[in-house]
């Protein structure tokens, strides 16, 4: 996964940061839906979000450190209520 992006689809409209630096989800107008939790978080698309709770941000290679990507062992799916998709 290659140039991530903290913007949100559907009906959330920004993605929300705690002071550690986490990411969350609010709705449209700025109510957290779902708490700051994750490390790492892409998108909702089709009414769920990637996401994972570590991980590291790392240079893709030969791009000067001008691009980024999320490294992770551990990803998964997550509902519009934050809940774990199986």
């Amino acid at each position: 996964d290659v140039a991530p992006s903290r913007g949100l689809g559907d009906v959330y409209k920004e993605g929300i940061t705690d002071d550690k630096g986490l990411i969350g989800f609010a709705d449209t107008v700025g109510n957290i839906v779902i708490k700051p939790l994750f490390k790492f978080a892409f998108p909702f698309k089709n009414g769920k979000a990637k996401v994972t709770f570590s991980g590291a941000s790392k240079d893709v290679p030969g791009s000067n450190g001008e691009k980024h990507y999320w490294d992770s062992p551990d990803w998964y799916y997550i509902d519009k209520n934050g809940k774990i998709l199986k």
